[in-house]
């Protein structure tokens, strides 16, 4: 399969020189399969760039492709706060030079008419414009545009080609948006690998209006491309962070336990720990961590491992501990102290630790279930706090614990390298990125802490995968990842 990322970026490579940074940005791309990409801005990213800054990160991309002319295309950033001096780089770099498209950011959202010549000559030259969306929950920028804004310039530019970014990141609704503009093409890189977008993409605009790109490095490859690769097997692997049952705010793919096990079988998955996605929002969580264990009994092909859920705001939570432990023999429980309103300070999440601790069970504490950005408006949660977390693990020299979906930039590094000295805390990849962000992290921190998550069925069980593909491990870092640090941690 021949695979052209559409959004790719320098800015998050390692290295003094587009030469370097280029070099290594297409090394990670070989790792996965991506045979050509497309580069726009360079470092570091400006907001609102001056003439001066636009001219010299364009002169990063042209440097940067000028090397890989046979697999890199480049698009000209430009910014509608400076219109000659946008008109000017667009002559020099696209009608004169060798970029092929147009990279439109956050100065001034899509409708506003300053964008309007910029549009009208990268139409007269052919060149397809590529503009930033968001529609976040937690509020835009002032001149950041959402697919609606995007909407209203295709509109005025009807004979425009237009790429809605990041499908606006609340993509079911950056989809709906422009499903009746057909000059509007959807690309689906640059957030989490949530499953459904491009099912439902595809379902809506057709297969020829959706464009596939990562956002790496700030994404990794792996991660996007689980949007729609669709294959991959890594033998024998455990799987710690898949969740039952069904996510409250959508339907996803697979999310009956059968069609979640095949799943997990398709890609070389023999274990997986399962959580429960009524634990998030269900009182009775007694209920909850029983249907968990019938579910969890009713599959054959797949080890699955029951973690229940304790809620130490209920009453008697005491009692919903001791029958994970002593009713239902399960060897972990997984806590949602962000959607249950207790923080790791609290006193009874200490004696909830301690409690586990004494039963010999392990604790996964989630930090966060999906980007604030998009989350409903009307259930807003936000990440956990960890920092409480290293004095009450070393306090407790039994306690083992494994932070699941933490590494989206929510965990201080210092605070990792705390968790991890302990050699009693692990981190699993399922948020984990950046290009070969597995490689950076265990440069940094070591193999010896970080597990296999893929967060299935909430998003694609290749993401995960992929992402070892993409950072260039040796086989006895593989092996830790994919399942001998899970094995040691569970004990």
């Amino acid at each position: 399969m021949m695979i052209w990322d559409l959004h790719c970026h320098l800015g998050a490579v390692d290295g003094a020189t587009p030469h370097v940074r280029m070099a290594a940005l297409m090394r990670m791309a070989d790792r996965v399969g991506v045979e050509r990409v497309v580069i726009f801005m360079g470092w570091p990213h400006q907001v609102d760039p001056t003439p001066e800054e636009l001219r010299r990160q364009n002169d990063q991309v042209l440097e940067a492709i000028s090397h890989w002319h046979d697999r890199a295309f480049g698009f000209v950033y430009l910014t509608p706060n400076h219109v000659e001096a946008s008109l000017e780089e667009l002559k020099r770099c696209v009608e004169h030079g060798p970029m092929v498209g147009v990279k439109l950011w956050v100065a001034r959202r899509g409708s506003d008419a300053a964008v309007d010549p910029l549009v009208a000559e990268a139409t007269r030259l052919n060149a397809v414009v590529y503009q930033h969306t968001w529609l976040k929950t937690t509020g835009n920028l002032a001149g950041e545009s959402t697919p609606e804004d995007l909407v209203a310039l295709a509109k005025r530019h009807p004979e425009a080609t237009l790429i809605c970014g990041h499908s606006g990141g609340a993509w079911e609704l950056g989809i709906r948006a422009i499903r009746p503009q057909k000059n509007i093409w959807l690309g689906i890189g640059g957030f989490d690998p949530t499953a459904g977008v491009a099912e439902m993409a595809v379902r809506e605009l057709g297969a020829e209006r959706v464009i596939f790109g990562s956002d790496a490095a700030g994404r990794s490859f792996a991660s996007q491309m689980a949007k729609v690769h669709g294959e991959g097997s890594t033998g024998m692997s455990i799987d710690c962070n898949v969740m039952l049952s069904r996510w409250p705010f959508r339907r996803v793919p697979n999310d009956s336990v059968s069609k979640l096990a095949e799943e997990l079988n398709r890609h070389g998955i023999d274990e997986a720990w399962a959580g429960s996605f009524d634990a998030l929002l269900h009182r009775d969580m007694a209920g909850v961590n029983l249907r968990l264990v019938e579910q969890c009994r009713s599959v054959e092909d797949l080890r699955l491992l029951p973690f229940g859920t304790v809620h130490p705001g209920l009453p008697d939570w005491e009692e919903d501990l001791r029958r994970c432990a002593e009713e239902h023999n399960m060897r972990g429980i997984r806590l949602f102290p962000n959607y249950h309103q207790y923080t790791l300070d609290d006193p009874r999440f200490a004696q909830l630790l301690a409690d586990a601790a004494r039963r010999g069970l392990l604790v996964q504490v989630v930090v966060k279930m999906e980007d604030e950005r998009t989350q409903h408006p009307l259930l807003r949660v936000p990440a956990v706090d960890l920092e409480p977390l290293g004095e009450l693990v070393e306090g407790m020299p039994e306690l083992r614990v494994m932070v699941l979906n933490g590494l989206r930039g929510d965990v201080r590094p210092e605070l990792i390298e705390r968790l991890t000295t302990t050699g009693r805390v692990q981190f699993d990849l399922a948020m984990l990125e950046g290009a070969a962000g597995v490689r950076r992290w265990i440069d940094r921190f070591g193999k010896d802490h970080l597990t296999l998550g893929t967060f299935s069925p909430l998003f694609y069980t290749e993401a995960s995968l992929l992402k070892l593909e993409e950072s260039e491990l040796g086989q006895v870092e593989r092996r830790a990842v994919l399942g001998e640090n899970a094995k040691r941690l569970l004990g």
